[in-house]
């Protein structure tokens, strides 16, 4: 799925394009969302809730759209369903009731969250597909590359990869349009593990390396650090090149690596080091510490 903190993002955006009514309005629903963002969810609660009954109280129907919107994903974060699906069905009938077809996808969008987390994925389907249309009838391309991860996240969950890649080569081209490079990147990951997961070695090699290039001209070092370890796992499964053990425990020496990501290759690197020693692996450990970012790029970006 979609990074919870990638949606919040995209909604504190909407908030910041708008005028809101009210300094402290403002005030309460700029707090909320940088608290979620670093995960400190409780306070992102309290915050959230102070902006609702802010706008509750000067009547401003959008604005308590726009925080039900909020909350629903906060609430989603804390593993409160019913309470996240409570909030949202309100955000969604106040933006129909206005007219206000990308505010209902939005909200659809955070319900999509909502029904995957919690393992309902018909429903999560159904509200995605809903504001796909919505997005699509707009024209809101960045709305529809959300829409189309998100079903191609659900299927790739439920062991449906062929399904799965076309929408995620689909989110693929809409980046590429947008020039949304930090987004590309990580779609771009994405359709590399699926292309692995296919047996497609050739392509996911392709995507892995492409994916980061991008990540690493923009500077967005944790994405690339991803890159790093599904690369390393990829070349040591299939190139038998003790190099790739060094690269991943490079990467898991990095502080910025995802906490998702470092779970997964922790495993993964674990059994790379069934394939060696106890020397050889202390060896790989000590030679990654000698090594820098640009250096380990520069070496992965050769390996045929």
């Amino acid at each position: 799925m979609t990074p919870l903190a990638a949606i919040l993002g995209k909604v504190w955006r909407n908030i910041r394009r708008r005028a809101i009514v009210g300094v402290w309005q403002m005030y309460t629903a700029a707090y909320a969302l940088p608290y979620a963002g670093k995960g400190a969810f409780n306070e992102a609660l309290q915050a959230g809730q102070e902006s609702l009954a802010i706008r509750r109280e000067i009547g401003d129907r959008r604005g308590i759209a726009s925080s039900q919107n909020n909350l629903g994903l906060i609430y989603c974060a804390l593993g409160d369903f019913a309470s996240a699906e409570e909030a949202l069905h309100e955000s969604i009938s106040i933006y129909r009731e206005m007219g206000h077809t990308v505010g209902v996808a939005n909200a659809l969008t955070s319900l999509c969250q909502v029904f995957a987390d919690a393992g309902d994925y018909d429903r999560a389907v159904q509200v995605q597909r809903e504001a796909q249309e919505l997005f699509q009838e707009v024209g809101d391309l960045w709305g529809v590359a959300i829409a189309f991860n998100n079903l191609g996240q659900i299927a790739m969950e439920q062991g449906q990869l062929v399904s799965a890649q076309p929408l995620l080569q689909e989110v693929v081209q809409i980046y590429r349009e947008l020039g949304i490079q930090s987004s590309l990147a990580h779609a771009l990951s994405n359709l590399g593990k699926m292309s692995y997961e296919l047996g497609n070695v050739k392509a996911a090699w392709h995507y892995l390396h492409e994916g980061l290039a991008v990540a690493v001209e923009i500077g967005d070092r944790p994405i690339a650090l991803e890159l790093l370890t599904r690369l390393a796992v990829l070349g040591a499964e299939q190139k038998e090149n003790d190099r790739f053990q060094v690269i991943m425990a490079f990467a898991l020496q990095q502080p910025e690596l995802f906490a998702e990501t470092r779970k997964t290759a922790v495993a993964q690197y674990a059994a790379m080091q069934t394939q060696f020693s106890l020397a050889e692996v202390e060896s790989a450990e000590d030679n990654a510490r000698q090594l820098d970012f640009q250096t380990v790029i520069a070496e992965i970006s050769h390996i045929p």
